[in-house]
């Protein structure tokens, strides 16, 4: 979540009067509505989802990302044909302070790494979570294993596959289920110059595919 949005939910849960009345009642109220976030985002219907205690932006992502997860339950299908391969929710963002082992993010949330971080701050990362407190996060061509510290990540669907083969040099990939991906000239100064086998994400909406090795992200012309 960008700076801007982080400091609107701030303010809201100040000055919301459900907020203030709630925040009586416990002794880290941040807390408790980064609970309420984590419940809504699992489901609206969570009986831990108080969601009058939300800002209506926050509520709107939610529910749009929980009727894009709907339909791709339903479907199994990006944008055109062709199934999802592994399903995962992810977001991308950037680092603002690193020490060590530990990176913290623009959007607030703070990981703790399996191992150093060697490279600079302000670094774009994409972050694909295994549950609500893991992760691997790409950066810079490198991959950890993170465990979230603190703050809300908040996520989108997406899909992770495997690159297989290139054509028309790079007009045209194809993933290990048999989807085609097609790119215009532009994409094809990237997409060209990739090796196959090699993984990558796509977004739900099957518009972006970031290259995970080098983190470039590309558009997408079309998919079949």
């Amino acid at each position: 979540m960008r700076i801007r949005q982080l400091l609107l939910l701030l303010c809201f849960f100040i000055f919301h009067p459900s907020a203030a009345d709630n925040s009586l009642k416990h002794e880290d109220p941040l807390a408790d509505l980064e609970r309420v976030i984590q419940a809504c985002q699992a489901s609206l219907s969570d009986p831990n989802c108080d969601i009058k205690r939300l800002p209506p932006f926050l509520v709107e992502s939610i529910t749009a990302l929980q009727e894009s997860q709907r339909k791709l339950e339903q479907a199994g299908l990006g944008r055109g044909s062709g199934k999802l391969a592994r399903n995962v929710t992810y977001f991308t963002d950037s680092i603002t302070d690193e020490s060590e082992d530990l990176i913290t993010l623009s959007g607030g949330s703070s990981w703790l790494l399996n191992r150093d971080y060697f490279g600079l701050a302000f670094e774009d990362v994409l972050v694909i979570l295994r549950d609500d407190n893991t992760a691997i996060i790409f950066v810079n061509g490198d991959s950890y294993r993170a465990k979230r510290v603190k703050g809300v990540a908040f996520s989108k669907p997406g899909t992770l596959a495997t690159i297989v083969s290139s054509l028309g040099n790079g007009a045209m990939l194809e993933t290990d289920d048999g989807i085609r991906l097609f790119f215009g000239s532009y994409e094809q100064y990237d997409t060209g110059w990739w090796l196959p086998p090699y993984e990558v994400l796509i977004d739900s909406a099957g518009l972006n595919m970031w290259h995970l090795d080098s983190m470039k992200k590309v558009w997408i012309e079309s998919i079949e």
